[in-house]
């Protein structure tokens, strides 16, 4: 008996969707530069190029300034997260593009270090496509306090029901001498516990406007905080800052946890 022939479509569903994601998932897509978020001239969507991702840093990790968020993304914003020939698959045919079209944006984390950036997606994107986010990541660092709701460009509740397809959120922290007592030039001094971030008041706020993303999908969230203030760079330059109190740390990051998983 002769072998019959099978096509692509002949294959189980499953196996055509997990072939789909190999294809066009598995990156971490910056929306705009990571490295100037408030700059719009840079609004493209980035692929992440560094060779450890942000969230399995640890603090101990941060040798020198080479391995702070600014240097570890710098070629992030020099190479676009698709090529024109990525979505050739699409252009088959009707059917793998029914199956397909979603997955760029459901088998991707997306990365974002300014609210404005979810924003400007959600202007570009339809609302299935933007329901199809399920992984997002938010960055914090170098002193950059986008996410803390206040600021004259902060619009309370624009972020509400921007992700309805979120399922999993990771908050990314970097802190420097001035979250911990320095000045933004590094050169005061610290000489309490409570200042900066060790302040439960202070650091309540670090992602304040992330709560505005809870949903009632969303149903995993992690958070990495790592200091960078030990920095033999910053020692040198005469920054005087308290040491991160840890012990309030993971005391925020279950509090945070919680916020974001309960739902009002």
């Amino acid at each position: 008996m002769p072998l019959q022939r099978m096509g692509f479509l002949d294959l189980p569903a499953e196996l055509r969707l997990r072939i789909y994601e190999l294809h066009l998932g598995g990156r971490t897509l910056h929306i705009g530069d990571p490295l100037y978020p408030a700059s719009e001239d840079e609004d493209r969507v980035l692929a992440c190029q560094v060779n450890t991702p942000d969230m399995d840093l640890q603090s101990r990790s941060i040798e020198s300034i080479n391995d702070l968020f600014t240097h570890r993304h710098m070629t992030c914003s020099k190479v676009s997260a698709f090529s024109r020939d990525d979505f050739s698959l699409l252009l088959v045919c009707r059917h793998i593009h029914h199956e397909a079209a979603s997955v760029p944006f459901s088998a991707n984390t997306f990365a974002f270090s300014a609210p404005r950036l979810i924003l400007k997606l959600q202007s570009r994107l339809t609302a299935a496509q933007m329901d199809s986010i399920s992984h997002v990541l938010l960055y914090q660092s170098n002193y950059r306090k986008y996410w803390r709701g206040e600021g004259p460009s902060y619009i309370p509740d624009a972020l509400t029901g921007a992700l309805p397809g979120l399922t999993h959120l990771s908050l990314y922290f970097e802190t420097c001498p001035a979250d911990l007592g320095a000045s933004n030039s590094h050169y005061s001094s610290a000489s309490n516990t409570q200042i900066g971030i060790n302040d439960p008041a202070e650091l309540a706020n670090v992602f304040h406007v992330t709560s505005e993303l809870k949903g009632p999908k969303l149903m995993d969230v992690q958070i990495n905080v790592v200091d960078t203030t030990r920095l033999e760079e910053y020692r040198k330059g005469g920054s005087i800052c308290v040491p991160l109190d840890e012990d309030a740390i993971e005391v925020w990051k279950s509090q945070a946890k919680r916020r974001l998983l309960v739902l009002d």
